[in-house]
């Protein structure tokens, strides 16, 4: 059996943060968000042999880098549904079991991320327009 103290050094550890409490929300407390949190999960699953498949991103944390064009107009999948704390208490318990145990509520996440879509279409806008503008001031010189 794991025990608390050794699942909060793993994560101060592995996040590089201290102070954390047993019923600390990772993700919102300590600012362990995106790729980083991604990380410390898969680096956690493999270490404590934890079942991971019926884990749900979005749930419990935010997209990394800049969506600004896109989620201003279509909700990302974090802003779909209400945010559900992981605490070292719950990756004990989890670790123990040898899976991730949280029963999500139903929901439903559109398989085509409209958000993303805009993102790269405002990409190509701005590539499109500094061309042009690079164009005309090499005309006007």
């Amino acid at each position: 059996m794991h025990t608390l103290d050794e699942i909060i050094q793993f994560v101060e550890k592995h996040a590089c943060i201290k102070n954390v409490q047993p019923t600390d929300d990772l993700p919102e407390k300590h600012g362990i968000y995106g790729d980083d949190w991604h990380e410390l999960l898969d680096v956690y699953a493999e270490k404590y042999q934890v079942n991971c498949e019926s884990y749900l991103w979005y749930f419990h944390t935010g997209e990394e880098g800049m969506n600004i064009p896109g989620k201003l107009l279509f909700k990302t999948p974090d802003m779909r549904v209400e945010h559900i704390a992981v605490t070292p208490e719950m990756l004990l318990d989890f670790a123990n079991k040898g899976k991730w145990g949280i029963d999500y509520p139903e929901h439903h996440i559109p398989k085509e991320r409209n958000d993303l879509v805009v993102n790269d279409l405002s990409l190509v806008i701005f590539i499109i327009l500094a061309v042009l503008i690079s164009l005309i001031i090499g005309y006007i010189k």
